[in-house]
């Protein structure tokens, strides 16, 4: 199995790390209300933010994993598998949201973090995910790509509340937002 917490880089220098959140709430236009041509240009600027990267890789999936189309879904777990063998972290857990709701779907069974079936990578507490991250992405850029960003109510978005919750958990960290963000 692969070791998926530090990277084992040189420690003195600043690693790059990609943080994708909720990947598979982008690819649905109608969801969204947006038109087929944006959303094919939002979603081809995810893939090459995710196929440029080299350095640790942190995946946080939602209840939106099982709508995640099978090229993205592939192209990530690839990524995850080629970061690890260069001797990043590579990670993906499942964030539930909204316990109460999960007990409506199978997702939780069915869910696989990266190296198979994973319950250690399942949270369903916001705090222990992000104490979980927190060597992963301290002294490093962080970058952040994926779905979505409310820009009317930003403390309701996954994008802007994992920007927090890096910034409060990590005291070494510069954190920017990629062009590949589903906004509305």
């Amino acid at each position: 199995m692969t070791k998926t917490t530090q990277s084992t880089h040189d420690p003195s220098s600043r690693a790059q790390s990609l943080v994708l959140i909720w990947p598979g709430t982008l690819g649905h236009p109608s969801e969204w209300e947006m038109n087929e041509e944006h959303m094919f240009s939002l979603v081809t600027s995810f893939l090459e933010t995710v196929g440029e990267h080299d350095g640790n890789i942190v995946v946080i999936e939602s209840r939106w994993w099982q709508f995640q189309e099978g090229y993205m879904r592939y192209l990530i777990d690839q990524k995850l598998v080629e970061c690890a063998a260069k001797g990043y972290a590579a990670r993906k857990v499942l964030d539930i949201e909204d316990d109460d709701e999960v007990q409506e779907f199978d997702e939780v069974i069915e869910w696989r973090g990266f190296g198979g079936q994973r319950p250690d990578l399942i949270f369903r507490e916001e705090e222990a995910l992000w104490l979980s991250l927190q060597p992963i992405l301290n002294k490093s850029d962080v970058l952040i790509a994926g779905g979505w960003r409310d820009v009317e109510y930003p403390q309701n978005s996954p994008i802007d509340n994992a920007v927090r919750k890096i910034l409060a958990h990590c005291t070494d960290v510069n954190v920017s937002l990629s062009k590949a963000i589903l906004e509305h």
